[in-house]
């Protein structure tokens, strides 16, 4: 995502290889919007995450890291576990941009479920 120097988002860029990983092909079928990913969150992890999703933005130090696990819909195979890591960098006090990464653990998170039981 990049801001502008009022602290606006003005772009957001989903790579490849994410599409890849939770099914869609390109920009065509999944958009560089947030909604593209937002929409897909799990109802019951939807709110906990966009929260911390916008209070990392907002914390214009940069110090603030987004670590989250939730679910996430993919095109091809239903709901999967994903942690997300991500932090901004800005300058002056306002973001420019925030970079991040998604990793898919949905097989540890089956492993641990079937340890606990």
């Amino acid at each position: 995502m990049e801001f502008d120097r009022q602290g606006q988002m003005v772009s957001v860029f989903w790579s490849q290889d994410f599409r890849t990983i939770i099914g869609y092909q390109d920009e065509e079928d999944f958009p560089n919007v947030l909604s593209s990913w937002s929409d897909l969150l799990h109802p019951e992890d939807h709110d906990r995450v966009l929260k911390e999703h916008y209070a990392t933005i907002e914390d214009y130090t940069g110090k603030k890291l987004y670590n989250v696990e939730y679910r996430l819909l993919t095109k091809d195979r239903g709901y999967r576990w994903f942690r997300a890591t991500g932090k901004l960098s800005g300058g002056d006090g306002t973001p420019i941009t925030y970079v991040g990464m998604f990793v898919d653990i949905t097989e540890r998170k089956e492993t641990s479920e079937k340890l606990q039981e």
